[in-house]
Parts: structure tokens; C-alpha cells; sequence
């Protein structure tokens, strides 16, 4: 196999580009996948979205995992607020995230990415 990631979450939104997220166990993009399609029942996004799993297809190229670190989380939040129309940045950070490390761990680095944004953006040190 030539990717580091050789299983795949494969999110298709109607109209969008496909989103591939890679993962270097098949459990791992089975419960992104389980995750991602639980979080269609509670979050915005393109009618007829789905999303599967699989071995990565050989013409893809993942995303890597999302990181862990508060700090990069922080910027890849920032990065994604008010970049796209309601419901075309599905899976978002915290999904993402979520299906990824489990509701409990993302909770806790979403909020630890979140209070350093609003500490940044306050201009405390």
C-alpha cells in the first residue's frame, strides 16, 4: 500500500467534493464512519449526505487524523469559522475530532483549543 493511511472514512456530500479521512486501522475509520453518520442526525449539512468506510481507494490521498493538541486544534478552528455556507463544512472540527478520539477526549480538547482562543483573542497573557 502507498499511503500511510490505509483505511479510509469517506464522507459524500451531494454537490461537494468528496471528504476523505485516512486512518492506519479499519476500526478506526469504522468508528469515524459510525460517528460521522450518528452526527447527521444533529448537525447542518448537504441533504443526502453519507458516509462509509473502506480500504483507501488508490487514487485517493486522506486527510491525515486530526491532531490532538489543543494549539493546532485552535487553528484549524480558526481556520474553518465562516469559511463555508451552513452546512458544507461537515465534518467539522469537533466531528472530526469526535470521531476520531471519542466524545469524552474531544470534549476536553475542543474546550482546552477553545479557551485559548478566546484568551488570544481577549489579548491576555
Amino acid at each position: 500500500m502507498g499511503t500511510a493511511y490505509p483505511y479510509t472514512t469517506t464522507i459524500r456530500r451531494p454537490g461537494l467534493p468528496d471528504v476523505y479521512l485516512g486512518f492506519p486501522f479499519w476500526h478506526q475509520a469504522e468508528h469515524a464512519s459510525w460517528s460521522l453518520a450518528d452526527d447527521l442526525r444533529n448537525t447542518q449539512h448537504v441533504e443526502g449526505t453519507s458516509v462509509t468506510w473502506s480500504p483507501t481507494p488508490d487514487a485517493v490521498s486522506p486527510l491525515a487524523p486530526m491532531p490532538t493538541d489543543p494549539y493546532a486544534v485552535a487553528e484549524l478552528i480558526q481556520q474553518e469559522d465562516g469559511a463555508l455556507p451552513m452546512g458544507h463544512a461537515f465534518p467539522d472540527t469537533f466531528s472530526r475530532l469526535k470521531a476520531q478520539e471519542g466524545y469524552e477526549a474531544a470534549q476536553r480538547i475542543h474546550h482546552a483549543a477553545c479557551l485559548w482562543l478566546d484568551r488570544d483573542e481577549s489579548g491576555e497573557d
